[in-house]
């Protein structure tokens, strides 16, 4: 964060607005043989959820059990004894196809019911995104035994049985940084494409006015100042403009002496980001050179 103080009667936040990631929030299954765990995590934040009773999470477990049960299986076939004596039966143990196709079999089961319990709990209508993480042999028998249809196509490759909630968070966003980055990109070209039709603006005021009224549906900024000004929260409107930068910083012009009317303000796009985040609209903010714009420039909802 650069050095920076301001004397107001409130917040200053726009120097920090490069640093906020958005809210959005997704899921991520780290899917291990010993124990399957399913996450909820936004950028600043994750939990464990639990899968539906029943839902096996564990397959060596199961694989574990069932070839003792396999192995206890027997019939008996005419035998002889050492001596040469017929009619002397002998135990043959079964097999069923050999412990490679059972294992796949039992993995496939492993995943239909894991892939059920994984969308009862995020819900089949919901479009969250859902990131992989586990060997890449499970990992693909999941995705192919799953109808969540907003699975993320990449995934985090390698054995997860070690993973803190952490390093899970961090691998999933890791992840999904080039995607965000893409959508961050595509609101850009949506601006470019709406100029002149009265859905996007570059205007401070009219972005101001918009946001506080719920229209910003993404508002593009950089990490300057200003300009400055007082926005009236009754009319909508921008009533004054500063040329400088003011050396008080008001939210509001109660308590303002008239000779000052003119010298104190507030930022217009600071305002107009906290209120664009106020009624869910998206903010990208971003610093020096990568900033695709000057200023700041919305997308209007409408």
């Amino acid at each position: 964060m650069p050095e920076l103080m301001v004397v107001g009667d409130r917040f200053y936040l726009r120097p920090i607005y490069a640093a906020y990631v958005g809210e959005q929030k997704a899921w991520a299954l780290a899917i291990d043989s010993n124990k399957t765990r399913l996450f909820h995590f936004a950028p600043a934040a994750i939990e464990e959820v639990a899968l539906p009773k029943g839902t096996q999470v564990s397959l060596t477990a199961d694989l574990d059990a069932n070839q003792h049960e396999e192995s206890l299986q027997f019939h008996t076939i005419p035998g002889a004894t050492p001596e040469g004596a017929q009619g002397v039966n002998s135990a043959m143990f079964n097999g069923h196809g050999g412990s490679k196709d059972f294992d796949k079999v039992e993995r496939g089961q492993f995943m239909l019911q894991l892939g059920r319990g994984v969308i009862d709990v995020i819900g089949a209508d919901s479009a969250e995104p859902l990131v992989l993480l586990g060997v890449d042999n499970m990992v693909d028998e999941f995705r192919a035994a799953s109808h969540y249809f907003h699975i993320v196509p990449e995934s985090v490759s390698g054995a997860t049985d070690e993973f803190s909630p952490a390093d899970v968070q961090h691998k999933a966003l890791a992840l999904m940084r080039p995607s965000m980055r893409a959508e961050a990109a595509a609101a850009f070209d949506e601006y470019k494409e709406l100029a002149g039709t009265g859905k996007s603006s570059d205007d401070s005021a009219q972005i101001v006015a918009a946001a506080a009224g719920g229209r910003v549906k993404t508002l593009i900024m950089d990490d300057s100042s200003g300009p400055w000004g007082w926005f009236d929260r009754k009319t909508f409107e921008v009533t004054h403009l500063c040329e400088l930068e003011p050396r008080f910083l008001r939210d509001t012009m109660d308590s303002v002496e008239e000779h000052d009317m003119f010298e104190c303000g507030w930022d217009l796009i600071d305002l107009a980001a906290a209120e664009t985040l106020r009624h869910n609209g998206t903010v990208l903010a971003y610093r020096g050179e990568a900033s695709p714009v000057f200023g700041a420039v919305a997308v209007f909802r409408y």
